[in-house]
């Protein structure tokens, strides 16, 4: 994942490390990032996460993301005693709620809001594909499970042969086309 481009970080700029550390679903981008006392709170299109580095005795560790809040399913956020922001899931699902002091926390609290929207929409369209996926892969389930009740064999999977690269049935020993062998 890379940074932000411009300004978006600014003054609150992650290492380079630390980038590393956080895991992207697919097509997700960080939005804005905040310094905290022990860390960053990173706010992405699709969920806000608290980065940090664990201290042991004498020496640092890597980065860790801990905890994380998934925004389809998240309260407002609230500013706590003028100082921190909190970031909660809407229902108690096992998921920790984000409470990070951070330098503005209305203006934080503000921005969270905002994107809000945005990721449910993402979300939305997110479980969309995944549902049109999921029916597409149940059809062809169906259609097998059809014909294997009916008595036609299943299909035999094919992989490409190493040397000509035309398909050849898993099971054989040699390819039907070049006869090399199999493996």
């Amino acid at each position: 994942m890379e940074p932000p481009p411009g300004q978006a970080t600014r003054p609150d700029q992650l290492p380079p490390e630390a980038w590393r550390a956080i895991d992207p679903i697919a097509g997700e981008v960080v939005r804005r990032c905040w310094r905290t006392g022990r860390g960053f709170l990173v706010l992405t299109t699709l969920r806000c996460l608290l980065l940090w580095r664990r201290r042991e005795l004498l020496r640092t560790k890597e980065w860790e993301v801990s905890p994380e809040v998934m925004l389809y399913n998240v309260q407002p956020p609230r500013v706590l005693f003028g100082r921190f922001v909190e970031i909660a899931p809407a229902y108690d699902e096992g998921e920790a709620a984000i409470r990070a002091g951070v330098q503005d926390p209305y203006s934080v609290a503000e921005e969270v809001a905002e994107a809000i929207p945005d990721a449910r929409r993402a979300w939305d369209q997110r479980r969309a594909a995944a549902q049109a996926e999921f029916e597409a892969h149940r059809k062809r389930h169906d259609a097998i499970a059809a014909a294997l009740a009916a008595g036609v064999p299943a299909p035999v999977p094919r992989v490409p042969c190493r040397y000509c690269g035309n398909p050849m049935p898993i099971t054989a020993r040699r390819c039907p086309s070049c006869g090399a062998p199999a493996g």
